[in-house]
């Protein structure tokens, strides 16, 4: 290295790191800067930079970034001091841009560097012995250099010299080393040596125990140690004090008056469990003409070996390779033996020896039997060919770590993946239906008429189709329009086949028998399992019905409630005194009827079954009495998740508008997201680390909202009311949060088992969730302060109902079923239930905007949109900028809908939290923070 022809010095510099993510296309804008290097110690150059860029287009604001540099190298020793020298770099014409083609960043710019004039102000410092002086603008700080620490903190930096002093850390007695368990740590002036105890080699930062090539391919048992080969002979592994076994596997001796009955392995393959006369207890003996303690047996002679066998050092007949027996009377060849064994397939066959037969042995990596292998590093991302070919490594929520998960179609511990029938895992063709062969007691995949194929692969045949001449079975059967929009018969629910002839499913014996205490039963559309009086359950598993303690007992009524005898439930109950209206727990006033005289300037009269109801007119937001002008955000797109990112994505893109990475929290998995369309904020679930964040729709000032969740999953908000309510699959709760007032409340914590999605009704006061219990999935609504809960959707084929969203101008909740691979709708009272589109891979996500149906897939990585009545599906390119896993997606609408509630105004005229209860009622809740506070305010 040297000065070049040009009176210049070249040098490579390394910079290891990492960069922002952002989308395709964006280009930075860095501006022209200067930066002051300062020579502070002999062989010591520092530097240090505040600036910021931006990315050209964007309404964001500068996004700044720090650079410290210290710059050391061996100055000679001869040379005079010069310690005062400075020297400006001005930097211009930054040029910075991701060159695709070579998947590389490339920056480049202008720079000259020049000595300054003026005072350096670490001129005049006076920094203590291993320190030195770092300049920041016209003021300086003494840093004790690497290896160094401060004893005392300086008041300022012009008391340095006098109250600090920078003293040799030890590193070994704070425990600031990192060499490893197996090696000593030797304290240096400003450092320090790691050094592997004896019997161990490395570099002192990692030991290995001191063994020969061979030992160390041998993988001796924790409590085994590896004995150096003698001459001619292999080494081998010998449990230790203690122990009996191979060495490849050992267990805790008993000695030889232990009663070998329980512990037949411990004795010799050439010995037996035999009763011991002298001592009365059953221990190992050597048969002849074999001699030992029974835990080890062997001959005096070689001379009495199998012509098979071989003689080992102490005097054992072993059977070669490829036979086996004692090696004395038999030797016989192994035909295939591993076969019959069936190991696993990350086990591999061993070969008998003289202390264990012919067994299945775990690779490294695995542990268990060799019929079964795990993996024990429990984070598949780290190694990838822990997971079967036909499994991916995926993160498991309840676990909170990276698991294998067998793919659709396949079946497993996700190590060892292998195919299963229909019935449990739904592999047939989109064409086909999963039938269950009585003869066989196994299911099947058969083509629908009007198809041909083996089920698993199905083809359209040449046939007239049932809305032409309809065949469909007339008990249980139905033409309906498939999603390629072909007719075809299917049966109802409540029926099984293939759509020309239909039974009613006996789900008694074709799915499982029935529990004890519960009888099959038929109700007119099925066979199923129904508890006995005095159980209750699903009728596959029964339990004493707990006797619930009514109010005669509890006293739990509302003060304007009584406590009645019921004779058709046979039980105490609340109910509401006359003028009063509730489930008896919580007794109101009915609302007066509402006219349209009520209506306020900015609203109309819609008149409902139920009566004229004041509503806001667009523009405008409120309860109709009181309207008010709608805040004006930006809207009229979809949000979604898709790792540690939100992006944004138009309702109709295009490859000139494709969307927009929007924001990127590192460590966080974004689940939920939902959005406050009345202040224009995002809010979303991290289940990673438990917490709920928001930010403005623009992705700027993110912010933590709740914290010290467990997992937190579906996320909804209420505008009118100002709540936010989520579900915690952990917890198993659903909670509310208000936006306005750190108040808080568990709402339901009770009969969940695994809840996921979470959708409101600002105007009817509901809250829906989906509970994707496998035993018994279901959808549930109950009023927005927990009361009034009951089932809207169960059974029907429904499997695992993920994420939900409502339709307000159809009355409609959606959800996607990752279990049945559909996107499904019903009515808000629970009737009209209908598929919108199947099959999809494994839906996740949805939203609803624009009379479309939009939602995230985990195996596709597009955004599915479909008709809300159905028909083909149209994939939506995802924007660059992220990876991962798609999750929630939301509809930013350009205005918030005219709906609102008996929480809109004046917070219901509650002091804390104001939750919605059916249409214009309202509870007043005092929150988790304060339950004794008054709860109406003055």
């Amino acid at each position: 290295m040297g000065i070049d022809a040009f009176n210049m010095m070249r040098m490579s510099v390394e910079v290891r790191g990492s960069l922002p993510s952002l989308a395709q296309g964006t280009k930075v804008s860095l501006p022209d800067f200067s930066e002051d290097y300062h020579r502070t110690a002999p062989g010591v150059v520092r530097a240090h930079l505040a600036q910021s860029f931006q990315l050209e287009g964007s309404s964001s604001l500068p996004i700044p970034y720090v650079v410290d540099q210290t710059i050391s190298f061996e100055q000679c020793p001869h040379s005079p001091e010069a310690m005062s020298g400075t020297q400006r770099l001005h930097v211009n014409r930054n040029y910075i841009t991701f060159d695709a083609t070579d998947s590389i960043v490339r920056y480049a710019h202008l720079a000259t560097i020049a000595p300054i004039s003026g005072v350096n102000p670490c001129d005049a410092a006076e920094c203590p012995e291993h320190s030195s002086c770092v300049p920041e603008g016209t003021e300086y700080r003494c840093q004790c250099d690497s290896g160094y620490e401060q004893l005392h903190q300086a008041e300022s930096c012009t008391t340095c010299a006098v109250r600090t002093a920078c003293v040799d850390i030890d590193e070994c007695s704070t425990g600031r080393d990192n060499c490893h368990a197996w090696a000593e740590c030797f304290n240096l002036d400003g450092s320090f040596a790691c050094r592997c105890r004896p019997g161990y080699t490395g570099d002192g930062h990692d030991c290995h125990k001191s063994v020969s090539l061979a030992c160390a391919a041998l993988q001796c048992h924790p409590f085994a140690e590896c004995v150096e080969p003698a001459p001619g002979y292999a080494s081998h592994c010998r449990c230790g004090p203690g122990y009996q076994g191979d060495g490849h596997t050992c267990i805790q001796s008993a000695g030889l008056t232990a009663d070998c009955r329980l512990t037949p392995q411990l004795c010799d393959s050439n010995a037996d469990c035999q009763l011991d006369p002298q001592s009365g207890s059953y221990a190992c003996r050597c048969r002849a003409p074999f001699e030992g303690d029974g835990f080890t047996c062997s001959t005096r002679s070689c001379r009495e070996c199998h012509p098979d066998a071989t003689c080992d050092r102490d005097y054992r007949c072993v059977c070669n390779d490829g036979f086996e027996g004692d090696g004395v009377t038999t030797c016989k060849r192994i035909v295939d033996a591993c076969a019959e064994l069936r190991c696993h397939p990350a086990a591999e066959c061993v070969p008998p020896s003289r202390q264990s037969p012919r067994h299945c042995r775990c690779r490294p990596g695995f542990a268990g039997d060799g019929q079964t292998c795990l993996p024990t590093h429990d984070d598949c991302r780290l190694s990838p060919h822990l997971c079967d070919v036909n499994a991916d490594c995926e993160y498991d929520f309840r676990a909170t770590r990276y698991l294998c998960r067998c793919r659709r179609g396949w079946r497993g511990d996700g190590s060892f993946c292998a195919k299963g029938s229909c019935q449990e895992i739904g592999n047939c063709h989109p064409d086909a239906v999963c039938l269950y062969d009585k003869q066989l007691d196994d299911h099947y995949c058969a083509c629908i008429p009007g198809f041909s194929g083996d089920g698993y692969d199905c083809t359209p045949e040449m046939e007239t189709t049932c809305d032409v001449v309809n065949r469909c079975s007339p008990e249980g059967g139905e033409c309906v329009r498939d999603s390629r929009g072909r007719y075809v018969c299917r049966c109802r629910d409540g029926y099984d086949g293939d759509g020309v002839k239909c039974e009613p499913v006996d789900e008694c014996s074709t799915i499982e028998q029935c529990h004890p205490h519960a009888q099959c039963l038929y109700d007119g559309r099925r066979y199923r399992c129904q508890c006995n009086e005095g159980y209750e359950g699903d009728g596959q598993f029964c339990q004493p019905a707990q006797v619930e303690e009514s109010c005669d007992r509890l006293n739990n009524c509302d003060p304007y409630a009584k406590c009645l005898y019921d004779p058709s439930e046979r039980r105490y109950r609340c109910v509401c005194q006359s003028g009063f209206e509730g489930d008896g727990y919580t007794c109101r006033q009915p609302q007066p009827p509402r006219t349209c005289d009520q209506c306020g300037q900015n609203a109309a009269c819609i008149h409902l079954e139920s009566g004229p109801v004041c509503q806001c007119k667009s523009g405008y937001t409120g309860d109709g009495t009181l309207c008010i002008a709608a805040p004006k955000v930006e809207g009229g797109y979809l949000l979604f998740g898709q790792g540690m990112s939100i992006l944004q994505m138009p309702f109709n893109p295009t490859k000139g508008n494709p969307g927009k990475l929007l924001l990127m929290e590192e460590q966080q998995t974004v689940v939920g997201i939902a959005v406050d369309c009345s202040e224009g904020r995002i809010y979303w679930t991290d289940a990673a680390t438990g917490v709920i964040r928001r930010a403005w729709y623009n992705g700027s000032s993110p912010e933590t909202f709740r914290s010290g969740l467990k997992s937190p999953e579906g996320l909804a908000v209420d505008w009118a009311s100002r709540n936010v309510f989520w579900t915690d699959s952990v917890a198993d709760t659903i909670e509310v949060a208000s936006i306005v007032g750190d108040y808080h409340s568990v709402l339901i914590d009770t009969g969940l088992v695994n809840p996921r999605g979470i959708a409101l009704h600002p105007t009817l006061g509901k809250m829906y969730w989906s509970d994707w219990h496998r035993a018994s999935p279901r959808i549930e609504t109950a009023y927005m302060d927990g009361t009034g809960r009951q089932v809207l959707v169960e059974g029907g084929g429904l499997e695992l109902p993920n994420m939900l969203a409502i339709d307000l101008e159809h009355n409609d909740l959606c959800w996607t079923d990752a279990g049945r691979r559909t996107v499904e709708c019903v009515n808000l009272s629970g009737s009209g239930r209908r598929t919108v589109f199947t099959p999809a891979e494994y839906p996740f996500g949805l939203a609803l905007a624009e009379g479309h149906v939009y939602w995230t897939d985990w195996n596709i990585p597009f955004i599915h949109r479909v008709d809300r009545n159905g028909g083909n599906s149209d994939p939506l390119p995802l924007p660059l900028g992220s990876n991962g896993k798609l999750y929630g997606i939301t509809a930013v609408p350009a205005q918030c809908p005219p709906l609102a509630n008996a929480c809109s105004h004046q917070n219901g005229g509650c002091r804390h939290l104001c939750l919605p209860s059916g249409q214009w009622g309202r509870t007043c809740h005092c929150g988790e923070e304060d339950p004794d506070c008054n709860l109406v305010a003055a």
